[in-house]
Formats: C-alpha cells, sequence, structure tokens
C-alpha cells in the first residue's frame, strides 16, 4: 500500500501517538535549506534525548509539501508558502526504556 493511501485512511496512524509534533520548513529556493533543516532536527532530537524525551524523525510530510490539503494545513500553520517541509519529528516520553545497543569490538572496516 502507497503512503498516500495509507494517508488516506482514517486510522492510520503516522504519528506514533505522540503528543508533540514539529514540522521543520524553509526558503525552497535556498540551497542551504535542507542542510539547515537536517540539522535543526538532530539537535532538537539530541536535546530531547538529553531531557529523557524520546522522539522520531518522520519523512512522510515533504514529498506532500505541494499537495493542495498539506498546503492548506501548512498555511492555517502560517508557515509562508515561499516554504517547503524539509522534514518533521514527532516527540514525547516513550512507553518503555529503549534496549542498548549491541557492544561492537574488534570490528574496523577500512575502505580505500
Amino acid at each position: 500500500m502507497s503512503l498516500i493511501e495509507n494517508a488516506q485512511d482514517e486510522n492510520a496512524e503516522f504519528l506514533y501517538h505522540a503528543p508533540t509534533f514539529v514540522i521543520v520548513s524553509n526558503l525552497e529556493d535556498n540551497g542551504n535549506s535542507m542542510p539547515d533543516s537536517a540539522l535543526a532536527i538532530g539537535n532538537m532530537m539530541l536535546v530531547a534525548h538529553a531531557l529523557g524525551i524520546g522522539s522520531c524523525w518522520l519523512s512522510q510530510l515533504p514529498g506532500f509539501t505541494h499537495m493542495p490539503l498539506i498546503r492548506e494545513l501548512l498555511n492555517d500553520l502560517d508557515i509562508p508558502a515561499t516554504h517547503i517541509v524539509y522534514g518533521s519529528v514527532v516527540m514525547g516520553y516513550a512507553a518503555e526504556e529503549p534496549k542498548p545497543a549491541s557492544p561492537r569490538n574488534n570490528v574496523i572496516h577500512i575502505i580505500r
């Protein structure tokens, strides 16, 4: 099933029941918009983690920026028409403590 078909399902849950949804937009014609937006999201996620808040980067919205329904939502949120969405992130307290990553002992790959 495509993402658009999923989005048409009123029961679809794209935001993982998170209480906070942050949309990051920037000027469409600015060459630095993508890296600036990515850095902003990354920093928000690092700070959230430091505060004990879980987060998840969502990449669905950028591809839909020019769809009339999404543009209407962005207009309602006072996101300028000269901006497009470069990413979004959900935040909230995790339902459970994440498991630590497995140790990676003696794993070195040198690529030349």
